[in-house]
């Protein structure tokens, strides 16, 4: 069913948000509980096919757009892996089974099903090989661009701004409060709440428009004032504050990041294609370096110690070294 949806996406290059939510109830929910949220399911599965570097989207212009078909260099040593990113189809799909019986001596491939939170993606689809030649034949095969020589996710983290870069695009906002709902991001929890009024700054502000229903974000300090994005926003305050709650395991290349403090999706792409897998969810197991036991977070695989580095300075945070003991449900 993810196939078909990504499959619709592809042949259509663009779709309205609204027409995706229409096609995810048609073909993924037909047979779901009526509890499920349609929107909250559509928003989820967005977010993880824009990780996967299948589409993107945009809020403001309430758009969905797919990606051009890529195989993409993946990170790592030994034998060279790429992963099937971007607009696929059922032809490609068979072009794919075809490719593994021609190419078996020398190309394993690797089709893998993914299910997170209940939620069907489309396969990952690794190709592995020691001849970097063969998947410049088999791109060629497939109609798509093979991106080689440096792995993808390096590109996308170099090419994603960092914290301070983002807060120098951020335009300043005129007055303190706005006669709006309000929440303040609790950075010691991780999360938004009601706000209640006091002087203590800096602090992060969610406004909700009270006709559109559109949110906006103000950062406030003691010298400006200024509208953010709510990602960027979030990483911002805790970097001023000092707090650091991105934890890596060394020796499993493992990087767990906040569920309730997602990273800036370039960088959220970036890690994802360090392995080609959706991220999965676990919860912290004790408290540690700040974080509260339970404390759900996001695990990103085979993330090289210069990789997470390479992320953690983009968004002004340390790495908190740990074990990671998560259970191993997911590849």
């Amino acid at each position: 069913m993810s196939l078909d949806l990504l499959n619709v996406i592809s042949t259509r290059g663009e779709i309205s948000i609204e027409e995706f939510r229409k096609i995810v109830n048609e073909l993924c929910l037909k047979d779901a509980d009526d509890n499920v949220s349609l929107k909250e399911y559509s928003i989820q599965l967005l977010y993880y096919l824009d990780a996967l570097g299948h589409c993107e989207f945009d809020f403001e212009s309430r758009k969905v757009f797919a990606c051009q078909p890529v195989l993409a260099l993946l990170p790592g040593t030994g034998s060279l892996n790429v992963v099937l990113a971007g607009a696929r189809g059922s032809q490609m799909m068979k072009k794919i089974k075809e490719i593994e019986e021609n190419y078996k001596d020398c190309l394993s491939i690797h089709i893998i099903k993914q299910e997170r939170e209940g939620i069907v993606l489309p396969d990952t689809v690794l190709f592995e090989a020691l001849d970097e030649s063969v998947f410049n034949e088999i791109a060629s095969i497939l109609s798509v661009q093979y991106a080689g020589k440096i792995p993808v996710a390096w590109v996308i983290a170099n090419g994603s701004c960092d914290i301070r870069e983002s807060f120098d695009r951020t335009e300043e906002h005129m007055g303190k409060r706005l006669n709006w709902t309000c929440r303040r991001f609790n950075p010691y929890k991780l999360f938004f709440q009601k706000y209640i009024s006091d002087d203590i700054l800096p602090q992060l502000l969610e406004y909700t428009n009270p006709i559109s229903q559109k949110k906006i974000y103000l950062y406030i300090s003691d010298d400006y004032v200024k509208k953010v994005e709510r990602d960027w926003g979030r990483y911002h305050l805790l970097n001023k504050l000092g707090k650091h709650i991105l934890l890596y395991d060394d020796k499993k290349y493992v990087l767990a990041v906040p569920s309730y403090v997602p990273l800036p999706r370039l960088l959220t792409r970036a890690l994802t294609l360090c392995s080609g897998h959706a991220t999965y969810k676990q919860s912290l197991i004790c408290d540690m370096y700040g974080l509260y036991k339970g404390l759900p977070v996001d695990i990103y695989k085979g993330v090289t110690v210069s990789m997470a580095e390479l992320v953690a300075s983009k968004v002004g945070q340390g790495l908190n070294i740990f074990t990671a003991n998560f259970e191993e449900a997911y590849v």
